[in-house]
């Protein structure tokens, strides 16, 4: 294993390194043997994996999508964050590596970054991907490295960001997930999709707006990783210019490479939660959607919410939460 004496913190966490020269071992190798070690000697994790397999799920079935509500208690925490800035300001980060349980190591990922086990998994092989520094949730300066860890890690993972204002429980920490493939809905509703797309090229990527899925959905397609980047950061200008904005757009996106292209998909967003989240008493539903619930699999911390959500309700959720369909096509035009 290489040296890195950036952080003596690094050092206690770091079990193997990654890097993009001929030395490092294979990507997925490093993260099947990090994952055996974190169930191995880290107890909590461990049984936070076991207690997967016993998971509730309940499935929607639409005209043209499907819906797969978890009933996952261990997600709570994240579910209720506070993401105020009195809150974030009062609590330790996460994810900064001084403040990781003693347990917990990792994987150093070109230099920048520390490949974690998610502690509080949502599917087996959830990863969390943190920066080793402090800085907040901004895609924009890193897309390019999102990009490059789907292409390490190969046709078997996706990765994924939530925008610091819909779905990041630290928004003040950057980092992404990963996940395998197939274990979203929205992944296998895509591949069988029908009826109107509006599709677009540009600079040699693919742009294209799915219909009909209670949700604003747009993939980016393309098989270089500067053009992709480039369309990325039009988009993300055409869309602060259209919402008169100046923060980063209100989004979650995954990105996964085949082989030979990217795939990038975005969830284009309009508020962090619904406002069931916000009822008092009965009425209140625990649904905060991220990445993951957007792309299909609402995740329901309190047993109370997984019985009583029905399928108008749950579409509807991720309907209130995803902008108008107006604005969408006004940002493409604008592209």
């Amino acid at each position: 294993m290489k040296k890195h004496n950036d952080d003596a913190q690094d050092g206690a966490i770091v079990l193997a390194c990654f890097d993009d020269d001929h030395d490092s071992e294979p990507l997925m190798t490093l993260v099947g043997n990090l994952l055996d070690q974190q169930k191995a000697s880290w107890r909590e994790f461990a049984a936070h994996c076991e207690e997967l397999k016993n998971v509730r799920t309940r499935r929607f079935e639409y005209d043209r999508f499907s819906l797969v509500l978890q009933f996952n208690p261990g997600r709570i925490k994240s579910t209720a964050a506070s993401v105020n800035l009195s809150a974030i300001n009062g609590r330790k980060c996460f994810l900064c590596p001084h403040n990781l349980p003693d347990e917990q190591k990792g994987i150093l990922y070109r230099r920048n970054y520390i490949i974690l086990c998610n502690p509080y998994p949502i599917f087996p092989g959830h990863l969390t991907i943190a920066h080793r520094q402090h800085r907040p949730q901004a895609i924009e300066t890193e897309f390019t490295a999102l990009l490059m860890l789907a292409e390490d890690f190969g046709p078997d993972y996706l990765f994924f960001y939530n925008g610091p204002q819909c779905g990041a429980s630290a928004p003040d920490h950057l980092h992404f997930q990963g996940a395998p493939k197939g274990l979203m809905p929205i992944e296998r509703d895509m591949l069988r999709a029908g009826g109107p797309l509006d599709r677009k090229r540009i600079s040699g990527v693919d742009i294209t707006r799915f219909h009909g899925f209670s949700r604003e959905i747009v993939m980016l397609e393309g098989r270089e990783l500067a053009e992709l980047a480039a369309v990325m950061s039009r988009f993300c200008d055409v869309m602060r210019q259209t919402l008169q904005l100046t923060a980063e757009p209100m989004m979650n996106l995954y990105s996964s490479y085949s082989g030979c292209s990217w795939q990038v998909v975005l969830f284009l967003r309009s508020k962090h939660r619904p406002d069931v989240y916000f009822s008092e008493n009965n009425d209140r539903i625990m649904v905060s959607p991220g990445l993951v619930d957007m792309g299909g699999l609402l995740i329901t911390p309190r047993e109370k919410d997984f019985d009583n959500l029905d399928a108008r309700s749950a579409g509807k959720i991720l309907q209130e939460v995803s902008l108008e369909n107006r604005t969408v096509e006004d940002v493409l035009a604008r592209l």
